[in-house]
């Protein structure tokens, strides 16, 4: 207990001490006129834990001393248009309680943001980084503007969170572009961008509208893990490597007509709404696998070489025009297909050159229901021998179909004779109907041909002649309709 209790006291006595230093550390008030005064005489900049009181007016200047004010406080309003600076520029750890205007201007040095809070619109349109660019773990509370700048070395985002409107339209980013684990809490915009090396988005949440359309990424672009709460438009974007985008949740999402030229993953990624893949090329492979289709999946007019969608869950799936090398995906994995007769056909043969041939039967099945219901739907004249033939042999896939067709043809015989004829017992036109729909078969296997001579000659036979020709009849169509099915599946 006395150990305890020292370490306690230990542990208050150190907290009281932090405490205690935390709050003898003053901000140091400077004036903005002493900071434009400085920089006016090509004097270097090094404060720390200052406020910085008045506006920094510095517009169209060139800024040749290093600039530091880190872990402070800036009151006032900042105007570095059409600025250049020639050295680095440390704000981090800063808190900028006004707007920011940098824009047009020129980093020729590092710029260093990282931890930067913004309360005010930050304003770095069109703008050159020149050198690498930091703003981890930056907080942009109000609308941050980045259209039309050019990224000429790594720029960091990581961490960063964006309260308001973030604009990056037009942008430029030559080399690696980090945003992971970044936080868009309002709409998105990169409308235009160009990505020239690796850009990263793992473990980003986009809350609102994202805008990624016409862009280009040329090198290996990451999306893993990422959320996209509100709708996505990826339209007419080109990818041109590898493409990632694993594990993340997505409401509405649109591709429509982009290209991707290398490897892309969407696996084990949950689609909300619908997913619009139209008229999409992908040059390489496309992964699906894993993931949740919770609404319409829709790939018309696209072009695969093999898209694997093993595991998949799809509540509809649209494959209008669409043409691939082979689709890895199983029937069960398709809960409703979007009406096409050609995409139907197209990957029914998908399925028997995988090998999968109970896929082949089952999906060539919903075709003809389908078609079946297209029909009635129009009033073909061609629907009731479609019918029929669902009917009497499941359009000649199911073998079940003439089976169950074929009891419930006896027990509808055997329910008209048993109140039809008071004579006849059940049992025995039960046993007689059986006999009289086998014998139908008669004519491939003889010994069931001889069961209608062992009753001919009864009076239920006689007096029924019209059903015994109807049962010996439809046992004919049944048992040939068998074979068919059972041929089909024995040979491949």
């Amino acid at each position: 207990m006395g150990l305890h209790k020292s370490l306690a006291f230990a542990l208050m006595l150190l907290v009281v001490i932090t405490v205690a230093v935390a709050s003898s550390e003053k901000y140091t008030i400077v004036n903005a006129s002493e900071v434009m005064a400085a920089i006016g005489a090509n004097e270097s900049l090094d404060y720390n834990h200052i406020t910085l009181e008045g506006d920094l007016e510095l517009d169209n200047s060139v800024i040749i001393p290093q600039i530091k004010i880190r872990n402070s406080v800036v009151k006032g309003l900042i105007h570095f248009n059409h600025t250049v600076f020639d050295s680095n520029i440390d704000l981090s750890g800063s808190q900028f309680n006004n707007n920011v205007y940098l824009t047009n201007a020129r980093f020729n040095g590092s710029a260093i943001f990282t931890g930067t809070i913004f309360n005010g619109t930050s304003n770095f349109q069109s703008s050159d980084f020149n050198s690498s660019a930091s703003f981890k773990d930056s907080n942009f509370i109000s609308v941050a503007k980045f259209r039309e700048s050019n990224f000429k070395s790594d720029v960091d985002f990581t961490n960063s969170n964006f309260g308001s409107r973030a604009e990056f339209y037009n942008s430029n980013f030559y080399y690696i572009a980090e945003f992971s684990g970044s936080k868009f809490n309002s709409d998105v915009y990169f409308h235009g961008s160009k990505f020239g090396n690796a850009v990263d988005f793992t473990r980003s949440t986009f809350s609102n509208y994202v805008d990624f359309r016409e862009s280009i990424f040329n090198d290996s672009t990451y999306f893993t893990q990422s959320k996209f709460n509100g709708d996505s438009d990826f339209k007419e974007c080109i990818f041109n490597k590898d493409t990632n985008f694993k594990s993340s949740d997505y409401n509405t999402t649109k591709f429509d007509c982009s290209k991707f030229n290398g490897n892309t993953d969407f696996s084990n990624s949950r689609f909300n709404k619908d997913a619009h893949f139209v008229k999409v090329e992908f040059s390489n492979n496309a992964y699906f696998i894993n993931s949740e289709f919770r609404r319409n999946a829709s790939f018309d007019e696209s072009k695969f070489e093999d898209v694997f969608l093993e595991g998949a869950i799809i509540e509809e799936l649209h494959l209008a025009k669409t043409e691939y090398n082979k689709m890895y995906i199983r029937d069960r994995s398709i809960k409703n297909f979007y009406y096409d007769d050609t995409a139907y056909l197209l990957l029914i043969q998908n399925f028997k050159c995988l090998g999968f041939f109970d896929d082949a039967d089952s999906f060539y099945f919903k075709y003809r229901k389908a078609h079946l219901r297209n029909q009635l739907n129009t009033r073909s004249k061609y629907a009731i021998l479609n019918l029929i033939f669902l009917v009497l042999g499941g359009f000649g896939v199911k073998p079940g179909y003439p089976i169950v067709t074929g009891f419930i043809s006896i027990i509808l015989v055997v329910c008209y004779i048993y109140f039809k004829d008071e004579d006849q017992t059940s049992k025995a036109t039960l046993i007689i109907s059986i006999k009289l729909l086998l014998s139908g078969a008669g004519s491939v296997i003889p010994v069931l041909g001889g069961l209608y001579d062992s009753i001919k000659e009864y009076s239920i036979v006689q007096n029924h002649m019209r059903i015994v020709f109807f049962l010996r009849l439809l046992g004919s169509v049944l048992f040939g309709m068998l074979l068919i099915i059972l041929g089909n599946i024995i040979i491949r």
